[in-house]
């Protein structure tokens, strides 16, 4: 009778102590996914700003124009037959921009971003409310930069002419009892003109 007295203490201590595993449980199993995706979309924004505003930086120095990357051809009555990169200026300010923004985001180190848990309820009212879970970015594993040529319509026999950068960052992600990789894209014009005229029937790069 004693012991079964004794091992009746024990009985609230064994169902609270069950009811906290089971909701750890549940949380890891039903809000992590919820964790993970939000951690990557606060992780993106965090290196698309880095990014963008370390492109802006950079060409706001106004080293390198439009008219340093790429020159017209012409034929004898004036009218654009091809445009030619200067893939030297376009190197080396594609060199520039990778480079910064290694430092840049070598400089900040390990980022630590903080989420409320009231932002994983899609709720106005919980938004940005609730105890706070770090997510931690560890490192950056790769940088690949390329450029792309778009062209679109501008007007009447005019033809809008952008050098688009495009960038694609790997990096690590921490969330509690998880780790992630993620892939940050991000694309940004580095220079543009308005072509008058017919689109010319050629590109072509030059070193």
């Amino acid at each position: 009778m004693r012991l079964w007295k004794k091992r009746k203490k024990y009985v609230p201590l064994f169902i609270i102590s069950a009811f906290f595993v089971l909701t750890v449980v549940f949380l890891y199993t039903n809000v992590r996914p919820m964790i993970i995706e939000l951690a990557i979309a606060e992780t993106s924004d965090v290196v698309t700003l880095t990014v963008n505003n370390t492109i802006t930086e950079i060409l706001s120095r106004g080293r390198i124009q439009y008219s340093d990357l790429v020159t017209f051809e012409k034929d004898s009555e004036g009218r654009i037959t091809a445009l030619i990169t200067d893939m030297a200026n376009a190197n080396s300010l594609q060199a520039e921009i990778t480079n910064e923004i290694i430092l840049r985001l070598a400089d900040e180190g390990e980022t630590i971003i903080s989420i409320p848990m009231g932002n994983f309820f899609n709720s106005t009212l919980l938004s940005g409310k609730g105890p706070e879970i770090d997510v931690n970015i560890v490192s950056v594993t790769n940088i690949d930069t390329s450029f792309e040529n778009q062209f679109s319509a501008a007007g009447i026999n005019q033809t809008q002419h952008q050098i688009m950068l495009n960038i694609s960052i790997e990096l690590t992600i921490l969330v509690p009892g998880y780790s992630s990789g993620v892939t940050v894209p991000v694309q940004m014009c580095v220079a543009e003109t308005v072509i008058v005229g017919e689109v010319p029937g050629s590109y072509a790069d030059i070193n």
